[in-house]
């Protein structure tokens, strides 16, 4: 046994034998043999009511620690220890003491802390001895007065019981109390309390409970009072000998204290209601901290910095209505002052001449135009935090005599330029953010600062850069949302730089064969801050036209690692997940990188999985979650890991339950699923909605991982479901150390006016580290856009979008020869690999495609359609957009004639308006060539085509009803050898009936049966089945038309299965057939089915 082992290895007379953790079920026979043993430690084992009797054996001991024992019973064995003198059996499952208690008659100390007693025996009051008594975290109701009339207890803990405020007892039973120190924090106590009969306390903790009033004058011996998280808002103390009070995160509008604190060395009255500081703080000259943040503070005492005898060093002032600091007379011994986030004007005149020995000074968000002139060269002030101001350049003048800064943030204010004077005195910083401001180059010697690590100077007008490869030190560069045209990576990029932000300049260009050289020298990461996870530099400028063509939000994302090594903070950006919904994640390690690179690549398949069970769909999120608990497995066992993760899907319209019906808005509901302190906030016109979890007094518990932390720490997620409407406009998510430092309501007003989501999460991290954030932080702004528009409005932009490009794309006739007899169409055959995307188009938007693409010249007369053909090869580029781009003399041709197609748009809406008017619907089947042929189409037939869209979507949408019915009504006959499906369990229907059950718009699914396995679940989500299968191009029987799966109409039907919904678990290679005779009642139920499985066409 090692612990026996272990033993044997002391020192002979040893007093002290530590067995902790162990194993020990029993105590061994030779234990008897360490006579010498005066304090065993035998917590953290499995000794249950084993041989303790052996104890008794050991004349010398006198310290006996049994917690984390799981003892059930007090154990009788330990009661003929009579020279026991620390008794230690907490953290077990006792639910009560015996009356026998009283024979440890020399016992001192008792600890039974974190058991189930829910009474204590008044045997207690025989051991004369005692001292110290430890009861917290049990079921006890009261605090018994005969635990008041024990003359030699000193020390009580009764902290996490139930006691409420009439359990405490009467002065009479009180009165002769020898009690010094009495703990009942986190109990039951509330409205008013009085404590007039404690003569003796010196210690007093009554923290989180929900007193309102409290009267402590009487107790002339108080020293120490911790009274925070109530809900106090008056607070009476006697200030005699008081040394420390702490009484935050109340609601405190009245501070009494009489006589004045003279002693006092530590005052913490932040998170309150108070509009002044009482006037005795000036005459305190031992108080050395005082934190005063997040009141109403309107003014400060006029000779709170007068006082020759000060020795305040640290004064906590943030977060309040300051306007002006008072009159500074004489040196004040300040080194740390936070004033951020006050309304400051201005600062006295001698401010920086008094204050020499300040070396952290935080102004930011404030409103300083200036700063006050006189600062000496000796000024020992090593950090300056200036954010959010209206200084301008006057204000450099004296920065630049600060020559011992070794971190600066002046973000968010005037400044157009940076002297190479303030760079030269700047010989030691390290840190220093000008970003948001105005600046147009930046000094050529600031690559001489030797200590720089981090350069931040995103949002100028940067149009040139110095030679940073030089630096030595330079770890962190953001140059993004500048005016930079070109970069030239050899000269950019220092040796040891981890950090690189070139994004948002709009008119940058990077040579990509530099960088693919540069990038064989050295590893690095591209990160896509535009949300399309793209893995390489795009090859041509960013398209702002097509922009709004995809889901109704923009996300964007700031993170640092703060004055840490790494980052141990991970996202999830999917804002187009599944083509139209969005998954949005964070996850917190805390220490650790590993569980939250897991949980990152894992969560999105997780979700899929959760959604597709049906027992649990309705609570997918919270199964998510769990399931990425138990994905941790053993690396879960130590570590822990806290988590946010929303999920916006859309929803069915109001008054529709039926179907999707696209003249009807969209509806969309986000869910939320967090566990530990990442929180997610929802800012809408209304208000602030918070939708992770809410306070607690130690929201660790829980957690994902930490399974040996098992049942103090748990995953228990929090869910919360929000449906989303027109007043949402941005999602925050953030860590838990972002939110330390900003509230959510000065979050949300920061960036209030902006639309660029990646800016807004970069001006909130800049914010929170002027507020002296120096830990982790990541930040995920999710921007909401047009959350009301329809399936119709949704097509409109982009056919609109469709002709703009055209347009663009050709201005001459040369490529667009309108002769008589000739018709042009753009035929592309399906690429070689499979993709993800509906619409047949890659989600690698900078991936090269090639393709074989064929143009076929047919005479009007249906003979010459049948045998002229003449075919051409083109290549085709994927463009930042994912749209393809033609040759100008094929795509607007091809557009232009497209409507002659087989299906053709234009012909299409004046047949079916027709059809519809003269009270009969024709077959889709019965239209003929001549009916399909047309002249070239002018600019005012394609207004005319989109008015006709726009007017007659319910007409077409009822003629595809009855197209759909007269489709599926024809049930085909089984054929011998054809085998059965085994998804549906039914024949397999031969492709020649199977076709007109499908609509024009979606001929690629007539070759489902050629079609290879498709895995379930694309690599990006985007769906679960390709729409574009592999194959030969396809025509459709019976008909001799060419189906054309190029051209823009390629984009425009893509658009169309975007928007439709689908089913996941749907066998996109399997057409189920419909029965004739079916009510005409079910129409909307087998349209609901044809809606999941493919498009149709207008």
């Amino acid at each position: 046994m090692d612990w026996l082992r272990q033993a044997t290895q002391l020192e002979s007379g040893s007093p002290r034998l530590d067995l902790s953790g162990e194993g020990v079920e029993r105590l061994p026979e030779s234990l008897p043999t360490f006579v010498h043993v005066q304090e065993l430690h035998l917590g953290r084992n499995r000794l249950g009511d084993g041989n303790l009797t052996m104890l008794s054996l050991l004349p010398r001991l006198r310290s006996l620690h049994l917690s984390g024992n799981a003892l059930r019973v007090f154990p009788t064995d330990l009661l003929q220890l009579s020279s026991l003198s620390h008794l230690d059996l907490s953290n077990n499952s006792l639910t009560e003491l015996p009356e026998g208690i009283c024979s440890l008659i020399s016992l001192e100390e008792l600890r039974v802390d974190r058991n189930a007693l829910c009474r204590l025996p008044r045997a207690l009051t025989r051991l004369q001895k005692l001292r110290s008594l430890l009861v917290g975290h049990n079921y006890l109701t009261e605090l018994s007065g005969f635990l008041l009339a024990m003359k030699g207890l000193t020390s009580l803990d009764f902290q996490g019981n139930r006691v409420e405020s009439d359990k405490i007892p009467d002065k009479s039973e009180a009165n002769s109390n020898p009690l010094s120190r009495v703990n009942l924090r986190a109990n039951l106590l509330k409205g008013n309390i009085v404590l007039g009969n404690y003569g003796n306390l010196t210690q007093l903790d009554v923290s989180e409970n929900s007193i309102e009033t409290l009267d402590l004058s009487a107790l002339n011996k108080l020293e120490c009072v911790q009274c925070s998280r109530n809900q106090l808002i008056e607070l009476s103390l006697n200030g005699k000998a008081l040394t420390s009070l702490i009484a935050g995160n109340n609601r405190l509008q009245k501070l009494h204290v009489s006589p004045p604190p003279t002693h006092l060395k530590h005052l913490d009255v932040s998170y309150n209601e108070l509009e002044s500081l009482p006037d005795w703080t000036a005459g305190c000259f031992q108080l050395r901290a005082l934190f005063a943040s997040h009141n109403k503070l309107q003014a400060l005492p006029k000779h709170l910095f007068c006082s020759e005898l000060s020795s305040l060093q640290t004064l906590q002032l943030s977060y309040n209505q300051l306007q002006t600091l008072p009159a500074v007379i004489r040196h004040i011994p300040l080194q740390e002052l936070f004033l951020q986030s006050n309304s400051l004007v201005t600062l006295p005149a001698n401010f920086f001449i008094i204050s020499t020995r300040m070396r952290v000074l935080n102004l930011s968000n404030n409103r300083l135009c200036e700063l006050p002139n006189g600062c000496h060269q000796t000024h020992q002030l090593e950090k300056l935090y200036l954010t959010a101001n209206c200084l301008a350049d006057n204000s450099l003048d004296v920065l630049g005599k600060f020559s011992n800064l070794h971190t600066l943030h002046a973000a968010y204010n005037s400044i157009t330029r940076l002297p190479e004077s303030c760079v030269a005195v700047w010989t030691e910083l390290e840190e220093l953010v000008l970003s948001g401001n105005k600046l147009q180059n930046l000094p050529d010697n600031i690559i001489h600062l030797k200590h720089l690590r981090v350069l931040r100077v995103h949002s100028n007008r940067l149009q040139t850069i110095p030679c940073f490869a030089k630096m030595s030190s330079l770890k962190v560069l953001d140059l993004a949302h500048n005016c930079l045209d070109r970069v030239n990576l050899a000269t950019l990029v220092p040796q040891q730089l981890q950090f690189l932000d070139l994004s948002c300049n709009s008119k940058l260009y990077v040579d990509p064969r530099q960088f693919q050289v540069y990038r064989t020298h050295r590893p690095m990461s591209l990160v896509d801050v535009s949300g399309q996870n793209r893995t390489c530099l795009p090859s041509t400028p960013h398209h702002e036209a097509g922009a709004d063509l995809g889901p109704p939000w923009k996300v964007g994302f700031s993170e640092t690692a703060g004055h840490r090594e790494r980052l141990y903070i991970t996202q999830i950006r999917l804002p187009a997940f599944c083509n139209m919904e969005g998954l949005f994640g964070m996850f917190d390690g805390g220490n650790n990188n590993d569980i939250p690179n897991i949980l990152t690549k894992a969560v999105p398949r997780m979700l899929l999985e959760e959604r597709t069970v049906k027992e649990t769909a309705s609570e997918y999120m919270k199964y998510t979650m769990l399931s990425a608990h138990r994905e941790l497995k053993e690396t879960g066992q130590k570590y822990g890991v806290c988590g946010t993760l929303c999920h916006i899907v859309r929803t069915r319209p109001t008054g529709s339950p039926s179907s999707f019906l696209p003249g009807c808005h969209h509806q969309y509901t986000m869910r939320v699923a967090s566990v530990g302190e990442a929180r997610a906030v929802l800012c809408r016109r209304s208000g602030l909605i918070n939708l992770s979890q809410t306070t607690q007094a130690n929201p660790n518990h829980s957690q994902l991982g930490c399974s040996a932390m098992f049942p103090l720490v748990i995953p228990d997620p929090h869910v919360t479901e929000v449906d989303l409407d027109e007043t949402d406009e941005f999602l925050i998510i953030a860590n838990k150390r972002f939110w330390e430092v900003v509230s959510i309501e000065e979050a949300a007003q920061e960036i209030q006016g902006f639309r660029n989501s990646i800016l807004a999460a970069k001006r909130l991290q800049d914010l929170a580290q002027s507020y002296g954030s120096e830990e982790n932080l990541s930040i995920m702004v999710v921007h909401f856009g047009n959350l009301a528009s329809t399936d119709v409005e949704q097509m409109m932009r982009e056919l609109r979008h469709t002709i703009q490009k055209t347009k663009q794309q050709c201005q001459c006739n040369c490529c667009c020869g309108d002769g008589p007899h000739r018709q042009r169409y753009y035929v592309q055959n399906p690429p070689e690999a499979d993709r993800s995307s509906p619409s047949g188009q890659s989600d690698h938007a900078s991936s090269d495609c090639m393709g074989r693409n064929r143009l076929l010249e047919q005479d009007r007369m249906a003979t010459l359609y049948k045998n002229n053909l003449m075919t051409s090869t083109q290549s085709v580029l994927m463009h930042e957009n994912g749209t393809k781009k033609m040759g100008p003399a094929i795509e607007r041709r091809s557009y232009r004639d497209s409507r002659r197609s087989n299906g053709g748009v234009f012909k299409a809406i004046r047949s079916k308006v027709d059809s519809y008017s003269n009270g009969h619907l024709a077959d889709a089947e019965e239209e003929t060539g001549s009916d399909r042929s047309g002249t070239e189409v002018s600019e005012e037939q394609f207004k005319c085509w989109e008015y006709m869209l726009e007017q007659n979507t319910q007409l077409l949408f009822d003629k595809e009803l009855d197209t759909l019915s007269r489709g599926f009504g024809r049930r085909a006959v089984p054929r011998a050898g054809v085998p059965l499906d085994p998804l549906w369990h039914e024949p397999s229907v031969p492709l020649k009936h199977r076709v007109k059950a499908l609509s024009r718009s979606s001929p690629h699914l007539s070759d489902s049966a050629a079609m290879p396995a498709v895995p379930f679940l694309s690599r990006h989500f985007g769906s679960a089945r390709s729409f574009n299968p592999i194959g030969q191009t396809s025509v459709r029987f019976g008909s001799g038309r060419h189906i054309l799966n190029g051209g823009p109409n390629a984009a425009y039907f893509g658009s169309l299965q975007r928007l439709i919904p689908y089913n996941l678990e749907y066998n996109f290679s399997v057409i189920q057939e419909r029965g004739g005779n079916q009510d005409s009642l079910e129409q909307d139920g087998r349209m609901q089915q044809y809606w999941g499985v493919t498009t149709t066409e207008l």
